[in-house]
């Protein structure tokens, strides 16, 4: 899948990837966001995309928090 693919997915399902447990999620993302869910899309080449889904006013929002290589994030 590339970050193509994935972004445009993701604006159909909002939901592509790995669920990720909220204690294998950096407590950065968490103190900064405080998202209801947070994903893991893995990409070509050992890349991954970690994305959040948040409700706003009972609609459901998809933000891309990181796009990095798999050796800076452990999960």
């Amino acid at each position: 899948m590339t970050v193509q693919k994935a972004i445009k997915d993701l604006k159909k399902d909002k939901k592509v990837g790995v669920h990720l447990q909220r204690t294998k999620v950096p407590k950065y993302y968490i103190r900064k966001h405080d998202y209801n869910a947070y994903f893991k899309v893995s990409l070509p080449e050992n890349w991954r995309l970690i994305y959040g889904i948040i409700s706003i006013h009972r609609e459901k929002r998809v933000l891309i928090l990181d796009l990095s290589s798999n050796g800076d994030f452990d999960s």
